[in-house]
């Protein structure tokens, strides 16, 4: 047994008379790891190591000579792993950031229908009376350009010789340049919904196009070199099904065919022909007018006062009866003018804008239709192209508002086509060009156009 101040391994250590340490402490105020009655130098060993023998450390050297620090080990730490606290971490950050999106584009698409309604065609919301308000008041510049300029539809028109083949008339004289004015009319609506193929051969050019339009198939090939037409064919196949051939714009071939039953399947399309003989110039020209008929129109989605089921007048509250159970409605509040009108904006099962319902007096009063899936009759909607519109739309006319919006309507079928912001179309020369595409279809009274 060893004195109080002996160590084990013969190392002994006097405690200062002055200053005293606390028990179990070295002279410099750490702990002295050699105090049995302190901190064991075994308590701190590495635990992969086996424990030096008592009263030694490794290597046979006396404990006193390499005390551990207490403070060492303590700063000794197992190293965690984060990874799967970063993956959630990143996670989360994600889903915020497509949540904060999804809401900044749900305001702001909510902002602009505000300012479209409000007629904030430069981008600040304002007061402004809508287009319908405006055009009730005499003498006002909307009202004055909502009478628009009428668009002719000389350029779908088919011309024809008053001539007849070498053989004499398969009809008449008048009649065969009628049916030959008939063949290239159809030949003009065909190239522009279905277009053109070109190849050459040699220093010829060779034009085929093939298609139909409301039920008259149409093949045509045209060849051409630098100087001259050196083939120009045309063969329609009528609905019922007769057919007759054109060649260098002269019926050369019929097979059951005549006016009266071309007549007969261009009404059940909803057109007629009309025809103009230019005697001066001993040419035929026939042109396609399209029908009021409201029974067709009842065929497609957008008709001249509906839009499906929900047509104008109806009550506001019916229409979520009057659409699929799958849509959406969200009722606004928007300002027109110097007073509020409600709009319901609806909505397909993924959040897509549909159209809008404009109410007046709790009646329907207009729809703005945004969807590229409603169609009338002829096929025509969100996308067409105003060849398309004018094709299948007589008496049209082009407008615009004073912020410059353009718009193709027909007074008496009440649906306006909008037409997209950088078409720049010019008033005073009406002429919209083909390849123009409609970006919003409008039905009945709406506060304003887009």
């Amino acid at each position: 047994m060893t004195a109080d101040n002996e160590k084990p391994g013969g190392a002994n250590k006097t405690v200062p008379e002055t200053g005293q340490t606390a028990k179990g402490t070295g002279p410099d105020g750490r702990p002295d790891p050699a105090d049995s009655e302190g901190f064991p130098a075994t308590e701190f060993a590495d635990p992969h190591t086996p424990p030096p023998e008592a009263g030694t450390a490794e290597g046979g050297a006396p404990a006193a000579e390499a005390p551990i620090l207490l403070e060492e080990r303590r700063s000794f730490r197992r190293p965690r792993n984060n990874a799967l606290w970063i993956v959630l971490i990143v996670v989360v950050a994600f889903f915020i950031i497509l949540l904060v999106y999804d809401t900044i584009r749900s305001r702001s698409q909510e902002k602009a229908l505000a300012q479209i309604a409000s007629g904030a065609a430069d981008g600040t919301e304002r007061e402004v009376p809508s287009v319908m308000q405006a055009a009730e008041q005499p003498g006002s510049e909307t009202a004055a350009q909502t009478v628009g300029v009428d668009l002719p539809d000389d350029a779908f028109a088919g011309v024809a010789p008053i001539q007849t083949r070498e053989g004499g008339a398969l009809i008449s004289e008048g009649e065969d340049a009628e049916l030959a004015a008939l063949a290239d009319a159809l030949n003009v609506r065909v190239r522009l919904l279905h277009g053109v193929k070109v190849r050459r051969s040699g220093d010829v050019r060779i034009e085929t196009a093939t298609g139909s339009f409301h039920g008259f198939r149409l093949t045509s090939v045209r060849s051409s070199s630098d100087t001259e037409v050196v083939r120009d064919e045309v063969t329609v196949t009528i609905p019922s099904g007769g057919k007759f051939v054109v060649k260098q714009r002269i019926l050369e071939e019929i097979d059951r065919v005549d006016l009266n039953q071309v007549a007969r399947d261009l009404k059940a399309a909803s057109f007629q022909l009309v025809t103009r003989v230019r005697s001066e110039d001993r040419v035929v020209e026939v042109n396609l007018r399209r029908m009021a008929d409201p029974e067709a129109a009842a065929g497609g989605d957008i008709g001249g006062s509906r839009l499906g089921d929900l047509t104008l007048g109806s009550p506001s509250g019916a229409i979520r009866r009057l659409i699929p159970p799958s849509y959406s409605v969200i009722k606004r509040k928007i300002l027109v003018g110097d007073e509020f009108v409600f709009t319901y904006k609806v909505e397909d099962d993924r959040r897509r804008p549909l159209f809008y319902v404009y109410e007046e007096n709790g009646r329907v009063a207009g729809i703005e239709v945004v969807s590229e899936r409603f169609k009338t009759i002829d096929g025509i909607g969100i996308g067409s192209s105003v060849a398309e519109v004018r094709m299948n739309h007589s008496d049209l006319r082009v407008s615009a508002t004073p912020s410059g919006i353009t718009y193709l309507y027909a007074d008496r079928e009440g649906v306006k086509f909008v037409l997209a912001e950088d078409s720049r179309i010019d008033l005073d020369q009406p002429f919209v060009p083909f390849d123009v595409r409609i970006t919003v279809v409008l039905i009945g009274r709406t506060p304003n156009l887009r």
